[in-house]
């Protein structure tokens, strides 16, 4: 599994965290299941893991999603108020 992470810049609004299973070349990628996302997130350490929490909580709480349900619930990261 492969995480990308771009983080807030200068003169820009918004990061972004990707989580995409590393299939090799010339292989299309497909969604990591929930549980490979988790693994993903939990194995984070230091300032990975501090934005990525971050990226995952300031989405709005409106957008409800498996992954997002299992992270609340496995790891904390609520939504921010």
């Amino acid at each position: 599994m492969v995480l990308a992470y771009a983080p807030l810049t200068a003169g820009t609004k918004s990061a972004e965290l990707r989580i995409t299973s590393d299939t090799g070349p010339g292989v299309s990628e497909r969604a990591p299941s929930a549980h490979e996302a988790l693994t993903l997130l939990s194995g984070l350490e230091g300032e990975t893991r501090a934005n990525a929490e971050e990226y995952v909580r300031r989405i709005p709480a409106e957008i409800r999603t498996l992954y997002r349900g299992l992270i609340e619930n496995r790891l904390g990261w609520m939504p921010m108020t």
